[in-house]
Parts: C-alpha cells; sequence; structure tokens
C-alpha cells in the first residue's frame, strides 16, 4: 500500500505506524549482494553461512548512478514522514544511532 492511503488509513483508525530507516549504503551493499547471489540466506543462524557472506564481494555503481541509487531510499522516507505528518497519523521513526552504523542505539522520532 502507498504512504498515502495507509496513514490516511492508520490516522483514522487509531493506529500507531513504526518504520525503520537504514543506511542507503548498507542497504545498496545489502541488496546487490542479494540480488547477485539469490543462494545467500538473508539471515544467517550458522558460521557457514557466515563465511558464505564473507566471501562475497560486491561491485556498486560510481558517479551519478550511485549517487541516484543512495538517494532513492532517502527519497522514499521523506514521503513516508510528509504522509505521516499530512494524514496527522501517530508515526514513529527509528533511525541507527551512534558513530557506528551497526549500533544498537536508536533515535525515536514521532509524528507529528
Amino acid at each position: 500500500m502507498a504512504p498515502g492511503p495507509a496513514c490516511g488509513w492508520c490516522a483514522a483508525n487509531d493506529v500507531h505506524v513504526v518504520f525503520m530507516t537504514r543506511n542507503p549504503l548498507d542497504l545498496l551493499i545489502s541488496t546487490t549482494k542479494h540480488h547477485e547471489n539469490p543462494q545467500l540466506n538473508p539471515h544467517c543462524h550458522t558460521h557457514g553461512c557466515l563465511e558464505a557472506h564473507r566471501s562475497v564481494t560486491v561491485q556498486l555503481p560510481t558517479g551519478g548512478p550511485l549517487l541516484a541509487a543512495l538517494r532513492a531510499p532517502q527519497d522514499h522516507f521523506d514521503v513516508v514522514r510528509r504522509k505521516c505528518k499530512e494524514f496527522k497519523a501517530k508515526c514513529f521513526e527509528v533511525r541507527p544511532g551512534g558513530s557506528n552504523p551497526s549500533s544498537l542505539v536508536c533515535s525515536l522520532i514521532v509524528y507529528p
């Protein structure tokens, strides 16, 4: 469902929305890795799975295509944020926090 109708329905039905944003570079690397290696399990629970992931390398685009790929997730999250405000939906955004991209510290941003 598109963010607009979903946010409108959530606001009308007093439903809270929680969405998490990811580092765009991390997201691009992960998406590329799994697109080029569909046999990889997206969630590892064994040492063998971890080793399979570590052995994979990805080649990312450069220049304009790289910048466009890094902006795409941010553009989507901007739409979600705008729609939450527009429909006065109770939306909670969770962002990775701290200087370490994999940090478990999160900041919570509440809309509206």
